[in-house]
């Protein structure tokens, strides 16, 4: 297989500003090769395409993950305002005003902090601030449920620890995509020093 058709069959998937730094990097490599004595084989050398595009997608996001609609945001940003306001109201019309104060904290909290990001994350490239949005408000509203959560007195250990486990692995995903997008944005930035 020639290294213009490995090129061609592994870089397809992704956005061109990285096939073009792919693309010189790959060549760069393959050149080295050659001029050691290697054969002229881009598969021997780089291995199969698909196995390849997949080691890739871990550092790069695809063109497809660039181009997915952004209305997810509107609709996570309405459930956090949604589910803020009624614990808000619910907590207010608590007659027994037991936990009062973590009730009334934790949606003004999460509001402020949904807020702060909204407006932190406006001048940032759109399917970033999509992403940090959409994250910060899924977490958010995980958050809203703890209460429910920690409070209930029918609550066992394996619901607790299976809570914070999923929030840590959300938090995981937040910043794992965030250092995604930034690497397909900056393609080069991959490479350690």
């Amino acid at each position: 297989m020639t290294l213009d058709q490995w090129l061609q069959q592994t870089l397809q998937v992704f956005p061109e500003n990285v096939q073009q730094h792919l693309r010189q990097e790959y060549t760069a490599h393959y050149q080295d090769h050659l001029d050691a004595g290697g054969q002229p084989d881009a598969l021997a050398l780089f291995g199969p395409p698909a196995e390849s595009q997949k080691r890739l997608k871990k550092t790069y996001l695809t063109q497809a993950m660039l181009d997915q609609p952004q209305r997810l945001t509107l609709f996570l940003a309405g459930l956090v305002i949604f589910f803020s306001l009624s614990w808000l109201k619910n907590a207010l019309d608590d007659v027994e005003r037991t936990y009062l104060l973590m009730k009334i904290a934790l949606p003004v909290v999460s509001l402020l902090i949904f807020a702060g990001l909204w407006v932190m994350t406006r001048r940032m490239v759109a399917v970033r601030r999509s992403s940090i949005r959409n994250l910060s408000a899924m977490f958010l509203n995980y958050v809203m449920m703890l209460p429910f959560v920690f409070l209930s007195p029918s609550t066992n250990t394996m619901l607790l620890w299976s809570t914070l486990i999923t929030m840590l692995c959300l938090l995981y995903q937040a910043f794992d995509t965030d250092r995604r997008i930034r690497r397909t944005l900056r393609p080069g930035s991959a490479e350690r020093p």
